[in-house]
C-alpha cells in the first residue's frame, strides 16, 4: 500500500547527503589550496541538521519495529566504522611520520593503542581519546549515545523533553565560556561528553517532531534554537557575514520544517531511488572523508601544488566512500534485519508509510 507520504523518507536521504557533501566541501579548507565552495567553511550547521534528521528516524525505527532496534543501529552504524579506523590505522602505520605532518593543525602527534582501540568502539564521548585524523567520529560517537538512551526517550513525556532540551541548549549557550580555561583540552580537543549534553536540543528535536506533526507552535520554538545558538558562539559556525549567517540557519529553519510539517511529496522511482541511495552514502562519506584527506595530503599531494588540489581531495573521498558502502556497509547491515522489507507502521499522524532505505 501506497500513501502520499512515502516522499518524505527519500527527501531527508537527500538532506543528509547534501549535508555530508558540505562537511566535506568545508573540510578541504584545511588541505587544500584550492578548495571547494562552501555555503561555510563550518561544517557545525550541518551536523545539527544531521542530529534533527537522526532523532525523527530513530523515533520511528525504535516506534515501528522495537524487536531489535538496537542490533539494527550495530549493523548500520559499527561495520562502516570499523572499516574507517582500520583504513585510518594502516595508513598511521605504514606512512607513520609523513601522515602525522602532512596538516599542520595534527602536529607530530602520537596515537597510543587506547586511542585506536576507543575509537573501534566510539568512545570518544567518554573518553579523552579524540585525534585529528578521525576527527569526524566525534559526532558518531555522540549519536551512538542518543541510539542507547532512545528506549528511555519513548518513556519521556513531551513536557520532560522540552526542558531537558532547553537545558541542553542553555548549556550550548555557555560551552563557549570554557574556552581558555583549565577545562578547555578536555572539552574541545580531547572528550565530547560535553558536547553530548548541549547538543541534544538538536536530536530532540527529530525525535519530538516525529510524534508532533503539524505543531507550529513547536517547530516555531525549535527553529529559534538555532539563532540562539549561533549568536551565543559564532565561531563555531565560523559566522563570517551577512551570507554565511543566511546559509547556516535557512539550512536548520528548512530541516525543522520538513520534520514537523512532514509535507506531501511523491517522487518518482528513479528519483526516490537516487536520493536514498545517496543518503545512505552520505553516511560513509562522513565518516571517511578526513582520514583520507589525510592519506592523499600525505602521498598524492605531499609535494604538489595543484590548481584543482580539492577536486581532487574530495574525488578520493568519493572513491572510497563508495567503495566502503558497496563492500562493507550495504552488504552487512542485512544482517541487522530481522524480516525482508515490509510494509511498515506509518509515520505519526499518517494512516499508513512504505518505509524507504534510511539512517540517522
Amino acid at each position: 500500500m501506497r500513501n502520499d507520504r512515502d516522499g518524505l523518507w527519500p527527501l531527508l536521504a537527500g538532506f543528509r547527503f547534501a549535508f555530508s557533501l558540505w562537511v566535506l566541501c568545508a573540510h578541504t579548507y584545511s588541505f587544500a589550496e584550492h578548495p571547494l565552495p562552501v555555503p561555510s567553511v563550518s561544517g557545525a550547521m550541518p551536523v545539527l541538521c544531521f542530529f534533527a534528521i537522526s532523532g525523527f528516524s530513530i523515533h520511528h525505527s525504535i516506534a515501528t519495529e522495537p524487536a531489535g532496534y538496537l542490533r539494527r543501529r550495530f549493523w548500520r552504524v559499527y561495520p562502516t566504522n570499523f572499516a574507517t579506523v582500520s583504513m585510518a590505522l594502516v595508513a598511521y602505520l605504514i606512512l607513520g611520520p609523513e601522515l602525522k605532518s602532512a596538516v599542520g593543525h595534527a602536529g607530530g602527534e602520537i596515537i597510543p593503542p587506547l586511542t585506536w582501540i576507543g575509537s573501534y568502539l566510539l568512545l570518544q564521548t567518554v573518553l579523552p581519546i579524540m585525534v585529528p585524523l578521525m576527527f569526524p567520529a566525534w559526532s558518531l560517537s555522540i549519536e551512538v549515545a542518543y541510539y542507547a538512551l532512545a528506549p528511555l526517550l519513548r518513556r519521556a513525556s513531551l513536557r520532560m523533553l522540552l526542558v531537558i532540551s532547553a537545558l541542553s541548549l542553555l548549556g550550548f549557550c555557555g560551552l563557549h565560556l570554557l574556552k581558555g580555561t583549565v577545562l578547555e583540552t578536555l572539552v574541545f580537543q580531547k572528550t565530547v561528553f560535553f558536547h553530548a549534553l548541549s547538543i541534544f536540543w538538536a536530536f530532540a528535536c527529530g525525535w519530538i517532531a516525529y510524534a508532533n506533526a503539524g505543531r507550529v507552535r513547536l517547530m516555531l520554538i525549535f527553529a529559534a534554537s538555532a539563532p540562539l545558538a549561533v549568536a551565543s558562539y559564532p565561531p563555531f559556525f565560523n559566522i563570517e557575514g551577512w551570507f554565511t549567517i543566511m546559509a547556516t540557519l535557512l539550512a536548520w529553519f528548512v530541516v525543522v520544517a520538513i520534520l514537523f510539517l512532514q509535507p506531501t511529496l511523491a517522487f518518482r522511482r528513479p528519483v526516490a531511488t537516487t536520493l536514498n541511495y545517496l543518503g545512505d552514502l552520505g553516511y560513509p562519506l562522513y565518516l571517511s572523508h578526513y582520514p583520507v584527506m589525510f592519506i592523499v595530503a600525505s602521498t598524492l599531494l605531499r609535494d604538489q601544488h595543484a590548481r584543482f588540489d580539492g577536486v581532487i581531495y574530495g574525488l578520493c573521498a568519493f572513491v572510497v566512500a563508495i567503495a566502503i558502502y558497496h563492500i562493507v556497509d550495504r552488504p552487512l547491515r542485512r544482517f541487522g534485519r530481522s524480516a525482508p522489507p515490509l510494509v511498515r507502521a506509518p509515520l505519526r499522524n499518517a494512516p499508513a508509510a512504505t518505509v524507504s532505505a534510511k539512517s540517522a
